[in-house]
């Protein structure tokens, strides 16, 4: 019986239209897949995360001092905290943001993602491209704007969106939607340089280790090593202490940001996904068995913002009665991801 992530793509659909018929389908049992990853993986060093980096401290504080005193404006503050593209910079955009989702196939991720961000019709506008799609099927969209017919691959094409998340896609699938995958993967470096926002997101069909020869991998906040030998292993994301204070993990209300991840979630994560962190770069999520692997890192390339997800089945979140918590950590990344 295969899981709901590698569905046939007939099969897929059928499910993806039951799920939005009857209202959400029973979650597979991923015990016994949590069960072989942690028999099959070594004991790893038990080492903490990196330790919080000091980016522009000082020079920023007196700044923002200098504003109190002779402004007295937030607003002011809030704009030159922007424009210096810090991580903690999250100056809400006047209009939604516009999000472009790129997917395989219809997992149970695409299906509760697409759910959660359709219905933040304040804070999002919405277009998915779902590249085993038969043809006729209507791609989902926010009523705000129209469905797409193609993929958006040009420079200009990408300039219409401000966040775009890149499921568990690889190379191959692109075959037919446009010309080459490099040169895609090289204009969306380009589109992250000049100040787009991208979340990719691991999974086990191939993302991040078939692209990394490309220059995707160049704008990701970890770099990856080439030879790492492919599985996958059991994962309990945790905040660690940058991601406890971190916009994209903040609860709210009576939720305390630790709430979010605190151990309860369980996961899956492919072992090509784990990575060094860059430079200037910060762990949000760190697996609880081993806070040497970084499970959701952040950074800024340029004049752009990249989140990456090491762990996949984020759909889990939206267990029971936390589907608020599901929604609040997409809605929270999107308006972190387009906040320049």
């Amino acid at each position: 019986m295969t899981t709901p992530d590698r569905l046939d793509p007939d099969d897929a659909w059928l499910e993806a239209a039951l799920d939005e018929v009857l209202g959400g389908a029973a979650p597979p049992d991923l015990a016994a897949r949590i069960a072989r990853a942690s028999a099959g993986a070594p004991p790893d060093s038990a080492t903490a995360p990196r330790a919080p980096l000091v980016r522009e401290g000082s020079s920023r504080r007196l700044l923002v001092a200098a504003c109190i005193l002779v402004l007295g404006s937030v607003p002011v503050i809030a704009a030159l905290l922007a424009k210096r593209g810090g991580a903690d910079a999250t100056v809400p955009p006047e209009r939604p943001a516009r999000v472009l989702y790129v997917e395989s196939s219809p997992s149970w991720t695409y299906r509760y993602t697409k759910n959660a961000l359709l219905r933040a019709t304040e804070s999002v506008a919405f277009q998915a491209f779902v590249l085993a799609a038969p043809e006729g099927f209507e791609q989902e969209h926010s009523p705000s704007l129209p469905a797409l017919t193609r993929l958006p691959e040009t420079s200009d094409e990408l300039a219409a969106y401000d966040v775009v998340l890149l499921g568990d896609v690889i190379p191959a699938d692109l075959d037919g939607h446009i010309a080459e995958a490099r040169t895609f993967a090289a204009t969306l470096a380009a589109w992250v340089a000049q100040g787009g926002g991208l979340a990719v997101l691991a999974g086990p069909r191939g993302m991040p280790a078939l692209w990394f020869r490309t220059p995707l991998i160049e704008v990701m906040p970890l770099s990856f090593d080439v030879s790492r030998v492919q599985g996958e292993r059991a994962a309990a994301p945790v905040a660690t202490s940058e991601g406890a204070s971190h916009p994209i993990l903040a609860g709210g209300g009576e939720r305390a940001p630790l709430r979010l991840f605190d151990g309860s979630f369980r996961s899956i994560a492919p072992e090509p996904a784990r990575g060094v962190l860059r430079e200037a770069a910060q762990v949000l999520l760190a697996d609880q068995d081993d806070p040497s692997f970084p499970l959701l890192s952040v950074w800024s390339a340029e004049r752009g913002r990249v989140a990456f997800a090491s762990f996949g089945e984020i759909w889990r979140l939206r267990r029971g009665d936390d589907a608020e918590r599901h929604a609040r950590f997409w809605t929270n990344l999107v308006r972190w991801l387009s906040a320049r």
